[in-house]
């Protein structure tokens, strides 16, 4: 499993950022930077209709469901992890792949669009990957070929694993105790929802309601937000600037959160904000490819709106955070025992942090959930914890030892039936947790900014729009992935992210979000260098 999570963190940090990034300069300079000037031909777009042509929905509602699908509810609980690691810094990093990878988007719906070159009017177009398959040339068949293994790949791990595993995440911290219920109606829903999306040309009022839900679900959470932002105006307007400072001098201390350096920022943008974002690529130019739009052109301008609905979503989220003062104060909350790490004594800044002697190294004895005999400070990635509890496998007070070196654990002993201490499986460490006041991150703090902002009923309509999204947006990448297989494997296909969905939910596939996150890393990949590969075709 470390195996999975390292390349996870490879691929996220070292190679989708810098391919999708040079790719996109490509893309910006070749088209002509669409994603400033095509704006208005988008809006224009995304409001026509011609029921002429062949589709199953509106250009508005292709736009709307593509959104859901990049957005979903992996965006905002990755949003605040991103603010949690790095602070409000890591939105400047959005921005500037939102800005990228809208090229991307727009160069992939004008393929999945039109056929190849000789075969107008065969079966040869519909989404990125049959329109690749169905190249004369042998190198873009096998892109092609690749995609279609791609593309429902991703929409089962990578929506199950990720969507799935955030909308868990959020329900857990506003309704406690309903993940699983949560879970389950969620892909109920998603498997509902995508049968208009699939449906013939008479379906088009029926997935028109889609695209109204969704929009709803996108104002709503927007609404909440941008109040919870009112709560100190001064403070939300002024994250925007302070983070692109914060990108190149680094996030100061401020509460009990002990700040970031440059490099932590980068990182925790680029492990969390970047793949909701990133991941529909490949798959995106489906679901346009679905809508009975006039021009090619027109729903490829409609798509940039997509990536700019995210980069303006999760930065009303993160000026929330800050106006909120939610990510750097304490709530009470709970952690695996493999992500806490041991202190001497405690660090209130980035420079206390790196103060390798502070940390702990030796033997502790962990019984009735408390350590024995030895003061230690806990933390957390840029906190520390207080009144920290150990609760075992069971839900019972912890009873076990601990052997760490520089603050990490490297051994987890047990008592057996007689009470003697023995090595176990260090992975269980991942089992136990810690309990107590510790700075949020991910769904607890998008729950913390919402109550703080505007109570328990701001909060649970915040959920529900979560939730929303996260089945439109499942709904969404069923309609990709049908069109990306071969016919006979259209239906099944169209339900396996509503199927990964129900495995995050009942808990049968811990793994899925790893294996997503890699699947999701290696679709934006190929399908970007497929988009390298018809420049000359874009180009005309």
């Amino acid at each position: 499993m470390q195996a999975l999570f390292s390349a996870r963190d490879v691929l996220w940090t070292w190679v989708v950022p810098i391919v999708l990034a040079l790719v996109g300069l490509v893309l910006t300079v070749v088209l002509r930077a669409p994603q400033l000037l095509r704006l208005r031909d988008g809006f224009r777009a995304a409001l026509s209709h011609d029921p002429r042509v062949e589709g199953s929905m509106p250009p508005g509602t292709s736009v709307l469901l593509s959104s859901a699908a990049t957005w979903g509810a992996a965006a905002a609980v990755s949003a605040a992890t991103a603010v949690a690691l790095g602070g409000p810094g890591a939105i400047a990093w959005l921005w500037l792949f939102g800005l990228l990878i809208a090229p991307l988007r727009y160069a992939e719906v004008l393929l999945a669009r039109s056929a190849p070159p000789g075969k107008a009017g065969e079966d040869a177009h519909g989404s990125l990957a049959t329109r690749l398959a169905n190249d004369s040339a042998p190198a873009l068949r096998a892109i092609g070929l690749a995609l279609v293994v791609l593309v429902p790949l991703a929409a089962f791990a990578f929506v199950g694993g990720v969507h799935g595993g955030a909308a868990a995440d959020a329900a857990g911290q506003l309704l406690p105790g309903s993940e699983t219920y949560v879970g389950i109606a969620v892909a109920v829903v998603a498997a509902l929802a995508v049968l208009p999306a699939l449906g013939r040309p008479v379906a088009t009022p029926a997935s028109a309601v889609l695209g109204w839900i969704a929009l709803a679900a996108l104002g709503t959470l927007f609404g909440v937000a941008f109040a919870a932002m009112l709560q100190d105006p001064a403070r939300a307007f002024g994250t925007i600037p302070r983070a692109f400072d914060d990108v190149f001098s680094g996030a100061e201390s401020v509460g009990a959160f002990s700040g970031a350096m440059v490099g932590e920022i980068a990182a925790a943008a680029l492990l969390h904000v970047l793949p909701p974002l990133a991941a529909t690529t490949g798959a995106d130019g489906a679901i346009h490819a679905a809508a009975r739009a006039p021009t090619a052109r027109g729903q490829a301008a409609a798509a940039l709106f997509g990536p700019l609905l995210h980069v303006v979503l999760a930065t009303v989220l993160a000026c929330a955070f800050v106006a909120t003062g939610a990510f750097h104060r304490r709530v009470e909350g709970s952690r695996a025992l493999d992500e806490i790490t041991f202190w001497r004594s405690g660090f209130d800044t980035v420079s206390q942090r790196r103060e390798t002697d502070r940390t702990f190294s030796g033997t502790l004895r962990v019984l009735d959930g408390g350590v024995l005999a030895r003061p230690l400070e806990l933390a957390t990635e840029r906190g520390m914890i207080v009144d920290p509890r150990y609760v075992g496998e069971d839900g019972q007070p912890g009873d076990f030892a601990l052997r760490v070196t520089d603050g990490r654990i490297t051994a987890l002993l047990e008592p057996d039936g007689e009470g003697t201490l023995r090595q176990v499986d260090l992975a269980r460490t991942s089992r136990i947790r810690v309990e107590g006041a510790m700075l949020p991150r991910g769904g607890t703090l998008v729950a913390s900014a919402m109550m703080r902002g505007g109570g328990d009923i701001a909060s649970r309509i915040a959920l529900t729009a979560l939730l929303l999204l996260a089945a439109l947006g499942a709904a969404g990448w069923g309609v990709a992935a049908a069109r990306s297989v071969p016919r006979a494997l259209a239906i099944p296909a169209a339900f396996l992210p509503a199927l990964g969905l129900l495995l995050a939910a009942t808990g049968v596939a811990p793994w899925l979000a790893t294996v997503g996150s890699i699947a999701g890393a290696v679709l934006g990949l190929v399908a970007a260098i497929g988009l390298l590969a018809k420049l000359r075709e874009l180009r005309a």
